[in-house]
């Protein structure tokens, strides 16, 4: 095989992008494969790149299209790493509560997990805003929210927990959630299926391995483990209802 294209959301690249060419290094030696990152800077462009992806670290809102779609196959899965929403207000917003943003303008990034979950847990309050900005990526809703543009915005947890302080710096955090069952996975595709065992196996021990843990650390992974079949089906049937 001559190479191995590892696709990644724009929003895990929030911090820091070479973090993933760190890791794409690391399975390359320890496969003997040439691993290439493919980063992507918005849902759409994640969505055309994934198309000719052999790897691909999908975030709840991806996993069903790249099973129906793109034929992959979930095969890793970060231990404890959830993706929950997060409903924020940015520094020009008038109050710092849920409440305020009945009948205000609210941004997301349409079709992800967090949009859609920040949305049903404002809708239990008896919450609606007004008007929905749809932004391309968690990082255009942040730069919106820091100019002015936005008042209010629904966020990935994942996303905001990778911000430096200085960029959530007049982020104020209004609420969270706490479902824990939807997580990221690493998913491969029939390209690679021959190499996928060997793949596990380098994934499974990075946490072992001094080197390798010191790319976890960057990626806010403790280790990868093997995915629960009942939680993986669990998480599919809630993403498609």
């Amino acid at each position: 095989m001559d190479k191995v294209r590892l696709l990644v959301p724009s929003d895990d690249t929030a911090q820091n992008a070479e973090r993933w060419y760190e890791f794409a290094i690391y399975i390359s030696r320890h496969t003997d494969t040439p691993v290439t990152p493919l980063i992507a800077s918005s849902i759409s462009e994640y969505k055309d790149l994934s198309e000719n992806a052999d790897l691909a670290y999908a975030f709840p809102d991806q996993i069903c299209r790249l099973i129906n779609h793109n034929q992959m196959t979930p095969f890793a899965q970060p231990v404890n790493c959830y993706e929950e929403a997060v409903i924020v207000a940015g520094p020009s917003a008038p109050k710092e509560n849920l409440s305020a943003i009945h009948s205000a303008s609210l941004g997301g990034v349409k079709g992800s997990f967090a949009h859609r979950l920040g949305l049903t847990l404002l809708h239990k309050k008896q919450i609606r805003p007004s008007t929905i900005i749809a932004k391309s990526s968690m990082m255009a809703l942040l730069r919106g929210l820091q100019s002015g543009e936005l008042q209010y915005a629904l966020l990935s947890n994942d996303f905001l927990e990778q911000l430096s302080p200085l960029s959530r710096e007049g982020i104020n955090l209004l609420a969270r959630s706490h479902i824990a069952k939807a997580f990221p996975v690493l998913m491969f595709a029939p390209t690679i299926k021959p190499l996928a065992p060997t793949l596990l196996r380098v994934l499974l021990q990075m946490s072992e391995d001094p080197k390798g843990r010191q790319i976890l650390l960057g990626l806010n992974i403790p280790a990868w483990i093997r995915p629960e079949r009942e939680k993986l089906l669990t998480m599919l049937a809630m993403l498609r209802g």
